[in-house]
Formats: C-alpha cells, sequence, structure tokens
C-alpha cells in the first residue's frame, strides 16, 4: 500500500521578517523511525566518559603485610594499598566506559528531517529567503526574532557558513547557528524554533521547493 503524501505551506520572509513568498512542503516525516533511540544515541556520543579511579590492583606499592598479623596492638592490616589506608585503591573504582552505539547515517538523517516537519506542523519552522550581512549586526537578527515572535531557544540555519551571521547570532544567548548539514537531531530536538534559509531546507529536504 503506498503512503499518501501530505503538502504543507510554509511562508517565506525577508530579513526584516516580512512575508514575500510561500512554499509548499511534502510529509517527509516517517512514523515509524524511532526519534527516542535516535537522540539517546546521540547524547551518549556526546559523552566524555573520562571519569576514573584507581582501584586496588592499579595503586603502586607493594603486596608485603606491612606488619605481622598479631601481638603489634594495631589494627591488622594486609596490603597498603588497602581502600581504607590513605594512598590506597578505591572501592569499585569508576573506569571510562565505551557507550557508542552504532546507528545508520540514513536513520540520523532521517530524525532531522522528522523533527523539521514537526516543527512545521507546530508552526514553529521560518524560512528566510536569504540572509545579507555586510557587518556583523546582532541588533538586525534581534530585531527579526521580535518581528517573528521568538524568544526561546531557536536554531539558525544556512547553506554555507555566512561569517557575519555566525558572529550576530553568537551574542544572543538563546539562538544557535549552524551551517550546511553541521547540525544533528540533538540540536533541532533541544530547539524550539527553527530559522532555516531556503536553500539549506532544500538540501536537506531534497525535493523542489
Amino acid at each position: 500500500m503506498s503512503r499518501l503524501y501530505f503538502t504543507m505551506k510554509i511562508d517565506v520572509i525577508n530579513q526584516q521578517g516580512e512575508k514575500i513568498a510561500s512554499i509548499k512542503i511534502k510529509d517527509i516525516s516517517k512514523p515509524k523511525l524511532d526519534i527516542k533511540s535516535v537522540l539517546v544515541n546521540l547524547a551518549t556520543a556526546q559523552r566524555q566518559n573520562t571519569k576514573a579511579a584507581k582501584s586496588r590492583g592499579q595503586v603502586k606499592g607493594s603486596n608485603k603485610k606491612p606488619w605481622r598479623q598479631k601481638g603489634t596492638g594495631r589494627a591488622r592490616a594486609g596490603s597498603v594499598k588497602s581502600p581504607l589506608w590513605r594512598g590506597g585503591g578505591v572501592t569499585f573504582a569508576p573506569q571510562p566506559i565505551a557507550r557508542k552505539i552504532k546507528l545508520n547515517k540514513k536513520v540520523k538523517q532521517q530524525a532531522v528531517k522528522n523533527l523539521i516537519y514537526l516543527l512545521a506542523k507546530e508552526k514553529n519552522l521560518f524560512v528566510i529567503n536569504k540572509f545579507h550581512l555586510k557587518t556583523p549586526q546582532t541588533s538586525l537578527v534581534a530585531n527579526l526574532f521580535k518581528k517573528i515572535n521568538v524568544n526561546k531557544k531557536i536554531l539558525v540555519a544556512s547553506f554555507k557558513e555566512i561569517k557575519n551571521l555566525k558572529k550576530s547570532v553568537r551574542n544572543i544567548p538563546f539562538a544557535n547557528y549552524f551551517s550546511g548539514n553541521s547540525f544533528s537531531a540533538l540540536d533541532v530536538a533541544k530547539s524550539k524554533y527553527m530559522l532555516i534559509t531556503k536553500k539549506a531546507l532544500q538540501k536537506i529536504v531534497k525535493i523542489n521547493l
């Protein structure tokens, strides 16, 4: 049975937040995709896993008994590497763990598409024709956010890196900038809104808009 594809109409705005055109986007999502597993995988891959401590077997020192078992008046001791001793090993010492889980590249890409389409359904996806910034202009980007009524976490994406846009966005605490396909499904999931250039959206969706 073939799947029915629904189209959604999205407004295209300019740098001033004014509507200049509209595009139709097909339903690019796949309902059967387990997005949660993809997000967990990406979050796990970002963990450093560098926490570690030396166990009794890793601490340098002699395994010779410090003193005889009885007759000294002191508590019995078997090794200077005992966790009870200063400088000894740590009981159940934490060790780095490899938590990488293999995930298909196409699955990661599809997860991005699913989340973008979800933002579009919630009317939290904004498409801009292009950016023209001769110099870094934080005020221009901030005014654009005000115009589209955005004051929470927003992901700004362009087809190619725009250095002046990057410098403008980094001064706004709730905004993150990415170029090309450098952002992951986790970056999209952490964002409440998304502002993307028409060309960048066309590259991700891979359809004629």
